[in-house]
């Protein structure tokens, strides 16, 4: 009976280990999502600011564009001034 139980309390002392390391395991894995939530706000909110930027760039050239283009069609510009 003693044999058996020896054997037994090496078993459990095994589990006993491998326990262990599955918490461990478990806490750096809790860290690195915690980690990675963060770094994945700041990769969206940065995306999102160069969204704004490209877009704000796209309608100054639009702008630019048709403002240029209007402006030569028409007859009585604004600001045009003659020199007599």
């Amino acid at each position: 009976m003693c044999p058996l139980v020896e054997q037994q309390g090496e078993i459990i002392d095994s589990i006993e280990t491998q326990v262990d390391k599955v918490q461990a395991d478990t806490r750096a894995g809790y860290e690195q999502t915690k980690l990675a939530s963060k770094w994945a706000a700041a990769a969206r909110k940065k995306r999102w600011i160069c969204f704004f930027i490209i877009a704000i760039a796209v309608l100054a050239i639009v702008g630019g564009v048709v403002g240029g283009i209007v402006g030569r069609r028409t007859k009585f510009p604004l600001f045009q001034f003659r020199v007599l």
